[in-house]
């Protein structure tokens, strides 16, 4: 290899060389002699792009003979030249492009085997006629498209690889078949052709990753090294969003990747029997950027080798520990490694999030941690590169590092510390993909709390080790890194989750000679310049004396506050500090006029025409002459009117002291209550000293004797109270008990009373499957049966092949004229054996019972009687649940009550709410299928879901007719004893969208045996959110930017409704919003409060599809609520959706509204605890309801119109909601509450309903005219509320089956 190339002497007089190309040839270890090179333009900026060495590493991917001669032709990529020159190759150069010849006269020089000869479309054809021996051609995309096959290349090209040699086209794919069709014309077939592809990513210019596309179709995983690069439609991923593993699994599986429009390299040559493979790597990936040159690297993996090696990309660059300031604190690693492909430990992460499963997610936390204290023991330069997408995981489970490159002195980075970076790299590599996840944002809405959370968990201080890895970062990107701009992790962890707005913001440093300048640019989270940002920037070494630092910015973020900044320069590796100030005052004193006219030429990386910024002048520090200065630079910046508007700082530090004032008087206060509280403190140990003298009196003492006689005959040792299922299994298995006798009295007669005629009357067959049931409950269920009051009954037993002699003896001894057993002579599954007994029936109805089970007295009565008054196909009832352990009744209960709404075709939807008892009309049944057994173990919700397909004559008898036994020897009290079960519910329930011809999915809710149905958003409907206010302006705030950024749904606009806000920061906060952006406006209703009259005003003006009514204390959490309200409202039979509303201490503010709470409506389950199920799990069940809140209620326009809005006349502030619901009912549609839609409600959690006696006066009148208004429905009841609930608090509790 050459070491030193000196430039020809007739280029070295002229103008200057610009400085972004004297940069370019400054990373070209040996290439001296730079200064004063003619004919480059610096405006030219594709042709000094031809100077990035990055094209180098096609040179390692392809064989070469020694010492060959290689032609460039229109070749955009001239370091490919240079490279070839360093390994002894002639080179030469056609150009059509003047700049570029002039880039390849500056990069060549004057050696004899590197030239630039002139322009391929003139004077330069007869020379090319005359050369005869070139080993390998190179032909750019520039011109490509006009070769014809008369052309004197085509020939050339033919000759070539006649002669054993190379050609390799830069091309898209469709050029590269053009260029064979013109050679057939020259005596080459297309089978004499042989030719592979090298991708090159991300572009021909710049070719970071050079990718054999044949290893993609060879080597399983290779395809994670294209994913980094390119989506899955092949365009150029997005920063922050990773691959999606199931479609590259795809592609993979069906040898079919999305590779055809990428720009690659096609390597042809003739046809031999000693043909050696054309591409000798299957990767080269090149690490350039803004490093060090000494830190140039190439990592490569030969062809197949089972291991990647690492190498500078010039040998004379190799370096293994920095010379610079830092004393070898980084090491570069050059060396192999086994090649290692798998699944990596970021993508586990980020699949236990995308499942929501936090104990995974924190168990692989732990195990990182472990893993980290195991790589770092004993080690004296530790490895740095520890990041979660370098570790891969095995089929075993072992962790695996890959792509190790850097390691550091011993004390720089601990196990903690380097587990926060990897939690660091982790959010900001995968931010974009995060923001989807709702599982992400469970401990908090910023970056910092999910970091502090998973800390906490693994026993690491985040404050501790987060400082260190930022002090980590900055000695790295020193000791690297030539050129830098970045924002600091500490501003990089205060980015929420959602905040996808970026900012650009540019830092130029001037120097004396003209306007020669150093630009970076930077992006930063959007919401991050609310709160401050620090940067910090390197500037790359200088010819000149820096003059000006200029920050810029898009000038709509208003005026910046530069709290510090602190100024450098590093010569030789002495760092001589020029400016270090943390006042803002002062920065502000040395800051200079800002000439956006001057500057906006030099700023198209910041996408804004509108610029604004800061000069600050560098002329007063000291600074040493030299002609290799690096500069760095730190601030911390933040611009407050982005919120608070103009001359914000003034008003804020007047409200700061009215505060102040405020917080005195508070104090004051304060005071007071203590000494209250003092008081009342000494007199309650006075009373108590009173209490304490009474007890020890003789009449305390008498009376506490006969207390003890009077109350004690209460109590009973065999006393046992009703378990919770938790408490049953905790028990240990006792002997079957009949319970038969605990619901029959002496009012119920004896079997042998019983009547057993069977005149012309409803009769319902009861069937029951049995197999192995033990004989005391077998018993119990039967007796229940025939000590019914109804006498219209038959009982229908199929024995499915019972084994047990208990069972197989109680049913040979049963004799019954009204009972009927069917024998099956070996097990076939509870769905056939039920549907047995079905087709044997010859009752008008089937009731389904468990063999274990009893109904009570007079069950089959009560539902005859529902039959025959209202003709109903399906008849369920409420029942309650019990055990052998039940001594008797509770409240009126045998057990604990299951109580039931009405028949709710959401809530069906969600799991089989309707269990036990269960009777459908026989031809329901058969219309229906009957049951199948593919679906054993939910045949009954299968059946269910086509049952309600054929008929909405369903009815709820609320009354608790059925007993359910629950016992440790079932399954029944365990759920997650049954995943078949679930697994076939989840199936039904899938066959029933697709018969249904619902678009959209079932997914597995919070428990098993518990669904949601996601349904496809159909189009892209129009939303438009009201939101009703005044004043309050930082809750306004708060509501406004939650939608902003946690709304995923685009198709949304935000409409204010101001009814008479007069606060200056209201006005001023109205307008920002305005200015910023086009999806919210605001409009004016200045009139006396009725909240009617204001959201129907804002509905008038709404132009969309679809309204959310929002209060403006609402804070939306989840990013999908949009869409997981809007699946139900674009329903035709839906009327309102509401929301799953929280307090800010994480309870419950609102599930739903159910009428006749209070004698009016109230909101069941509030201020239970935000993670409670509820009653059955109704607070995670999509389900029909009587009324949602306005607070947060979304409906389609159209709808609210046809209802006539909210009764603006007779409910001004209350009733209005749960009013316009009630119409909504009244029209036929169904309410409905979705717990996948989820906000914070900030309404105080203490606050009752008015809290002034005018108010109380005002909301009384409005009570009675609902009640005047729906006294009917308040009579019959709310139909998804059961009738047996109480309803004197909200609270869910049954009351006594005694009070009916």
């Amino acid at each position: 290899m050459t070491e030193g190339v000196k430039l020809d002497p007739a280029l070295s007089a002229g103008g200057d060389l610009p400085l972004d190309v004297q940069h370019y040839l400054e990373r070209y270890p040996n290439l001296t002699g730079l200064q004063n090179l003619p004919g480059v333009r610096g405006s030219d900026a594709t042709a000094i792009t031809g100077l990035r060495p990055e094209q180098a590493g096609l040179i390692q991917a392809v064989r070469w003979p020694k010492q060959a001669s290689v032609l460039l032709w229109n070749w955009s990529g001239l370091a490919v030249a240079r490279g070839l020159a360093n390994e002894g190759h002639t080179v030469q150069i056609y150009d059509e492009r003047e700049s570029y010849r002039a880039v390849g006269r500056v990069l060549c020089g004057g050696e004899a085997q590197c030239s630039a000869l002139g322009d391929p479309s003139s004077e330069a054809l007869p020379a090319i006629r005359d050369i005869q021996t070139l080993d390998a051609i190179f032909i750019g995309t520039y011109g490509l498209d006009k070769l014809a096959s008369e052309n004197p290349l085509i020939q050339l090209l033919a000759d070539t690889l006649n002669r054993g040699g190379t050609v390799i086209v830069a091309t898209h794919g469709a050029a590269a078949h053009s260029l064979g069709t013109s050679l057939t014309a020259h005596g080459l077939s297309a089978d004499s052709l042989i030719s592979e592809s090298v991708l090159a990513l991300p572009d021909h210019e710049t070719p970071a990753f050079l990718l054999r596309e044949d290893f993609l179709y060879e080597t399983p995983g290779a395809w994670k090294h294209l994913a980094g690069y390119i989506d899955e439609v092949g365009n150029r991923r997005t920063p922050g969003t990773v691959p999606m593993q199931e479609v590259w699994e795809m592609f993979e599986e069906y040898r079919r990747f999305p590779v055809d429009h990428l720009p690659r390299f096609e390597v042809l040559q003739v046809r031999r029997e000693s043909n050696a493979p054309l591409v000798q790597t299957d990767f080269v990936h090149q690490a350039l950027g803004q490093r060090v040159p000494e830190y140039w690297t190439q990592t490569r993996k030969n062809r197949g080798e089972a291991f990647v090696e690492r190498r500078p990309v010039f040998e004379s660059t190799r370096q293994t520990i920095s010379t610079g300031s830092n004393n070898g604190a980084i090491q570069h690693i050059l060396t192999k490694e086994p090649y290692r492909s798998g699944q990596t430990v970021n993508e586990l992460w980020l699949s236990a999030l995308s499942t929501d499963d936090s104990p995974t997610l924190l168990d692989l936390a732990e195990k990182y941690l472990a893993f980290l204290k195991e790589a770092f023991r004993g080690q004296d330069r530790p490895v740095v590169d520890l990041l979660l997408d370098n570790l891969v995981v095995n089929d075993q489970g072992k962790i695996f590092p890959i792509d190790q490159e850097w390691c550091c002195r011993a004390g720089l980075l601990d196990p903690e510390s380097m587990f926060c970076r990897g939690i660091v790299y982790f959010l900001s590599r995968n931010a974009l993909t995060l923001d989807r996840l709702p599982a992400a944002r469970q401990w908090g809405p910023f970056h910092r709390d999910f970091m502090s959370h998973l800390c906490g968990v693994v026993g690491v201080s985040a404050d501790t080790a987060g400082a260190s890895v930022e002090k980590f970062e900055r000695l790295f990107r020193s000791d690297t890194l030539q050129q830098y701009g970045v924002i600091e992790i500490s501003s990089i962890l205060e980015r929420r989750f959602g905040d996808q707005e970026t900012i650009q913001l540019a830092a130029i440093l001037g120097f004396a000679k003209g306007q020669s300048v150093s630009q970076i640019v930077v992006p930063f989270p959007a919401a991050s310049g609310r709160m401050g940002c620090t940067f910090q920037f390197r500037f790359p070494s200088s010819l000149d004396r820096a003059e000006s630092l200029s920050i810029v910015f898009p000038s709509w973020l208003g005026a910046p506050r530069i709290e510090t900044l602190s100024v450098s320069n590093i010569v030789e590796g002495e760092e001589t500090i020029l400016f270090d100030y943390q006042d803002s005052a002062l920065i502000r004193s040395i800051c200079q006029e800002f000439n956006a006219a001057e500057m906006r030429p030099l700023l198209h990386p910041l996408g804004s025409d509108q610029v604004a910024g800061v000069v600050i002048s560098l002329s007063g520090g000291e600074q040493k002459e030299d002609l290799n200065v690096i500069w760095n630079v730190d601030l911390a910046v933040a611009w407050p009117e982005m919120i608070f508007g103009p001359h914000a700082e003034e008003r804020l530090l007047s409200r700061l002291w009215a505060k102040e004032e405020s917080l005195q008087q508070t104090r004051a206060q304060v005071s007071e209550l203590e000494r209250q509280v003092i008081d009342s403190r000494d007199s309650l140990n006075q009373r108590t000293a009173e209490l304490e003298l009474l007890k020890s009196s003789k009449a305390w003492r008498v009376a506490e004797v006969l207390r003890k006689i009077l109350f004690g005959w209460r109590r009973s040792q065999n006393e046992l109270k009703n378990l919770t299922a938790i408490e049953q299994l905790a028990q240990k298995p006792s002997p079957p008990h009949e319970r038969s006798d605990l619901i029959f009295d002496e009012k119920h007669p004896p079997i042998s009373e019983m009547n057993h005629e069977m005149p012309d009357a409803v009769v319902i067959c009861v069937i029951v499957p049995v197999h192995n049931t033990p004989k005391p409950w077998l018993a119990d269920a039967v007796n229940s049966i025939r000590r019914q009051t109804y006498p219209h009954w038959h009982l229908l037993l199929v024995n499915d092949g019972s084994t047990e002699v208990g069972t197989r003896e109680f049913l040979d001894n049963l004799n019954d004229p009204k009972i009927t057993k069917i024998q099956l002579t070996r097990s076939v599954g509870i769905s056939i054996a039920t549907q047995t007994g079905v087709d044997a029936a010859h009752g008008d109805f089937i009731a389904l019972m468990d063999h274990d089970d009893m109904l009570a007295p007079d069950a089959l009565k009560k539902v005859a009687e529902v039959i025959q008054r209202h003709q109903s196909d399906v008849i369920y009832t409420d029942e309650t649940t019990f055990s052998d352990r039940t001594q008797e009744k509770r409240d009126g209960y045998l057990g604990v009550p299951h109580l039931k709404p009405a028949y709710s075709p959401d809530l069906l939807l969600s799991h089989n709410y309707i269990t036990h008892l269960l009777v459908i009309r026989k031809e329901i049944i058969q219309r229906a299928g009957g049951f199948r057994a593919e679906f054993d173990g939910a045949q009954d919700y299968d059946l269910l879901l086509r049952v309600a397909e054929q008929t909405d004559k369903i009815f709820h008898l609320s009354e608790p007719l059925y007993h359910w036994r629950q016992s440790v020897q079932s399954t029944s009290l365990d759920t997650g004893a049954k995943p078949l079960a679930h697994l076939r519910g989840q199936k039904a329930l899938s066959e029933a969208l697709e018969r249904r011809k619902i678009p959209g999915e079932v997914l597995t809710a919070n428990a098993p045996h518990f669904f949601r149905v996601r349904r496809k958003v159909l189009g892209r409907p129009s939303v438009e959110i009201i939101i009703p206010f005044r004043d309050q302006p930082l809750m306004l705030r708060q509501c406004i930017d939650a939608l902003m950024s946690n709304t995923r749904y685009d198709g949304f606009r935000v409409l204010g409704v101001d009814n008479g806000s007069v606060e200056a920061l209201t006005l001023e906060l109205k307008d920002h919003y305005e200015r910023e952006t086009d999806q919210v406006r605001f409009i004016s209703l200045d009139v006396p409060f009725n909240f009617s009259q204001i959201v129907n005003f804002g509905v008038q003006q709404a132009k969309g599809d679809h309204v959310v009514l929002m209060n403006n204390d609402i804070q939306v959490i989840n990013c999908d609520w949009l869409e997981a309200m809007l699946e139900h409202s674009q329903r035709p039979e839906i009327g309102a959706v509401g929301a799953k509303l929280y307090y800010p201490d994480d309870t419950i503010q609102h599930a739903g509204i159910a009428i006749g709470i209070g004698d009016y409506a109230g909101h069941p389950h509030k201020h239970v605890e935000g993670g409670y199920p509820g009653y059955l799990n109704r607070l995670h069940n999509i389900q029909n309801v009587s009324a949602v809140t306005g607070a947060m209620m979304m409906i389609k326009r159209d709808v609210y119109d046809a209802a006539g809005g909210f009764d603006e006349q007779l409910f001004k502030i209350a009733c209005n909601d749960v009013d316009f619901c009630l119409r909504l009912r009244s029209k036929g549609l169904l309410n409905l509450f979705t717990p996948y839609a989820q906000a914070y409600h900030h309404e105080s959690v203490s606050r009752g309903y008015e809290d002034t006696p005018e108010k109380q006066v005002r909301f009384q009148g409005e009570v009675k005219a609902f009640r005047k208004r729906h006294a009917e429905a308040l009579s019959l009841g709310d139909p998804y509320y059961n009738r047996n609930f109480r309803l004197d608090t909200e609270e869910v509790l049954a009351q006594p089956w005694a009070q009916h």
